[in-house]
């Protein structure tokens, strides 16, 4: 409907030019009858740049929107992410107040602590490496089970993060794939901070599947 006004419109403004200016609507049909090829190839080319346009919107449009579905996708069953100003790092508490809060408990099926952060890696050894794709996520295993559910590993185990350990790490299978990462290598981690700290070794201790928590 929208494009029949549109039309209507556009048409209906260049006929009324015509009947306005009659001498231009004269010297405009005289051309059309004494140049009909070329009066054909002016309309065929804005119907093809039309076309090419609108197509060109269509595309980035649907590519837009596929762009945000595959987001809602990755990030699984989170639909919201409260991050602390200036990108830094909320209390310990923060989530477990959260949790409590009656307001919320009314709108929300679970509240977890986590780090998440864009982050780079690299295997110096086969100098491989992933920069600016790969996101570094900390999760509170206390936390983890009701919030978030199981991790699907490869070999199809599930996990619920309580056995990783101290030093334990998951890998998306993505991530594995390009830096060639199996069980038990070694990981450094550091993190960029207005105060860094040291960095942590950390031990693969299992490859994601894209399922759930590991999307």
């Amino acid at each position: 409907m929208p494009i029949a006004v549109i039309f209507v419109a556009i048409y209906g403004l260049v006929l009324l030019l015509a009947l306005r200016r009659k001498l231009l609507g004269r010297l405009a049909g005289r051309s059309i009858r004494r140049r009909i090829g070329q009066s054909l190839l002016v309309v065929a080319g804005l119907m093809v740049g039309t076309t090419a346009i609108t197509a060109s919107l269509i595309g980035a449009d649907s590519t837009e929107d596929s762009t945000v579905l595959n987001t809602y996708r990755g990030w699984g069953m989170v639909d919201y992410l409260v991050t602390s100003p200036n990108n830094g790092f909320f209390s310990p508490d923060v989530a477990s107040r959260l949790a409590a809060d009656p307001a919320l408990a009314r709108v929300t099926d679970a509240v977890a602590p986590g780090i998440d952060r864009v982050a780079s890696a690299a295997d110096l050894d086969r100098r491989q490496g992933e920069s600016g794709t790969v996101t570094l996520v900390g999760l509170d295993p206390a936390a983890q089970r009701a919030a978030l559910g199981a991790f699907v590993l490869v070999d199809g185990k599930r996990t619920f993060l309580e056995d990783l350990g101290v030093d334990g790490a998951i890998l998306s299978r993505r991530l594995a794939n390009n830096l060639d990462a199996r069980v038990g290598d070694r990981l450094r981690v550091t993190v960029e901070t207005l105060s860094p700290g040291p960095p942590v070794d950390l031990v693969v201790r299992g490859i994601a599947r894209a399922e759930g928590p590991g999307a």
